[in-house]
């Protein structure tokens, strides 16, 4: 049966497809940017006593692993859990994440390996490069693409337009993320990962579109890329974190300076990327409406093409209906609580084995339970002596097992057994303490999650720099800076 055109979806301003749009060869080498690095906030809580750190050692892990496997949303399609914040904010959180890090603990982990792994040492996770600068640059856009330990660039027209493709069978440009002829036909984009799912490969789309819109209006590559690289910076600041975080907890934080390394030594700090930025992870939804043909969606079949790694352009009837993920649409972020729907926290944990090396082992696929491990081997700090170094007062025990409660009993009883209430692994804490009644409520994070998150994105935005940029206001197609939001950007983007 041959694909519905989903052309209906789009402006009219859309152009029929460029003949320079056709997928080409990889683009040429070029030398790779000095890589960032990671680091910890508090460096304090690292010492040799390693007090601070959770208990080393396999029943550590194991109650990690039955802690993780209760995080299950049992009610993935009841209202009352959702909040009010349109979905297309759950997948530009993952956006920002990618622009700013390259996981360290991504490393795909295995049920038969846990009892012999460790954490890694504090001078090790010192040491180790983050292949994103760590900063607001959208390299994950302009690129290099890094593949194989090499650099190239981003596929552009001579015209400094960002090379785009049509959907598979389609006669609308700009409908696909640029790909290579051959199958797998994986995206020619900087971060492939904005490719695993159909929202964040769309909304990756819509960056390149922007930026093409404002060449067309007049300006050059270099330029056009320094008026979309500012208004992302104001989209992370302006309109996404102050949706999670308190107007207390960015003002705290501003007067605070927790996170402020020293010049030419700034770093993107584990507490933030293996803890505070996995929130985003409560919000996703179980389902969604997608488009006019695609009523309902189920989140796997999001992912589908990604999990089987057979990556192909996207057929029309498949490109998003963005109103129904802005301010109006009928998706919203599920609550924030320590639970994550069953697609990721049970669905996909199933009997898979693959072979390691020749020797068949199973994966670790519920995301909760990546998140804790995660967390662990990157030595976080018990939230408890985080929540102090941030001028908190911690939660008692009795405060996060109540929140566990709204869960499961399994969840209380996985905390009480391990002694998690009271020495709580810093993901878990901030969930906790978002759906907490009286600080999160389930609509933001709680002090603890909220001034980790402002804290490195504010240093994020004020050590990123654009060279020569706007010097003569030059703007003519985003609008005033005042009230630029995610809306404004797609409304631009003709997506």
């Amino acid at each position: 049966m041959q694909p519905r055109h989903a052309s209906t979806l789009l402006s009219q301003a859309l152009e029929l497809p460029d003949p320079a749009d056709q997928p080409g060869p990889p683009g040429e080498d070029i030398e790779c940017p000095p890589p960032g690095r990671f680091g910890f906030m508090f460096p304090n809580l690292q010492n040799q006593n390693e007090e601070f750190l959770l208990p080393t050692g396999p029943e550590t892990v194991k109650a990690l692993v039955a802690l993780g496997k209760t995080m299950i949303d049992k009610e993935p399609s009841n209202p009352a859990f959702d909040t009010q914040i349109p979905s297309v904010y759950t997948y530009f959180g993952q956006f920002i994440v990618h622009d700013m890090t390259f996981d360290p603990g991504a490393d795909r982990l295995y049920y038969e390996d846990l009892d012999s792994r460790e954490p890694l040492l504090e001078a090790k996770i010192n040491s180790l490069e983050n292949p994103r600068s760590g900063l607001l640059d959208l390299d994950s856009v302009y690129g290099p693409i890094l593949e194989n330990e090499k650099c190239t660039r981003v596929p552009v027209r001579p015209n400094g337009t960002m090379r785009v493709d049509a959907a598979g069978e389609g006669i609308v440009s700009g409908t696909d993320l640029p790909r290579v002829n051959a199958r797998p036909a994986k995206a020619r984009i900087s971060d492939s990962r904005n490719d695993e799912n159909l929202v964040l490969s769309q909304l990756h789309l819509a960056f390149l579109r922007a930026h093409n819109v404002v060449v067309k209006a007049g300006a050059s590559f270099e330029k056009a890329e320094a008026m979309v690289v500012r208004r992302y910076r104001r989209l992370v600041t302006q309109d996404f974190l102050p949706k999670f975080v308190t107007p207390g907890d960015i003002k705290w934080v501003q007067e605070n300076k927790i996170f402020n390394p020293a010049e030419n030594e700034y770093f993107l700090p584990v507490e933030f990327s293996a803890a505070a930025f996995r929130f985003g992870h409560a919000l996703i939804r179980s389902k969604y409406l997608y488009n006019t043909f695609r009523k309902t969606v189920e989140l796997q079949e999001l992912f589908m093409l990604k999990m089987i790694d057979e990556y192909s352009h996207i057929l029309e009837d498949w490109v998003i209906d963005w109103k129904e993920f802005l301010p109006g649409g009928v998706n919203v972020g599920r609550n924030l609580a320590p639970r994550l729907v069953e697609p990721l926290a049970r669905f996909l944990d199933k009997p898979v084995t693959v072979k390691v090396n020749g020797v068949e082992k199973k994966p670790i696929l519920s995301l909760a339970v990546i998140d804790l491990l995660r967390g662990y081997y990157l030595r976080l700090p018990q939230a408890q002596f985080v929540a102090k170094e941030l001028g908190v007062d911690p939660l008692p025990a009795a405060e996060i097992e109540k929140v566990a409660a709204e869960v499961s009993a399994d969840q209380v009883k996985a905390l009480q057994e391990s002694g998690f209430s009271s020495h709580t692994p810093l993901w878990y804490y901030i969930m906790a303490e978002a759906g907490h009644p009286d600080l999160g409520k389930g609509r933001r994070l709680g002090p603890v999650g909220g001034r980790l998150l402002a804290a490195v994105l504010l240093e994020a935005e004020r050590r990123s720099t654009n060279p020569g940029v706007m010097e003569d206001g030059w703007d003519p197609i985003l609008g005033a800076e005042n009230g630029f939001d995610l809306a404004v950007l797609i409304d631009h983007a003709k997506i």
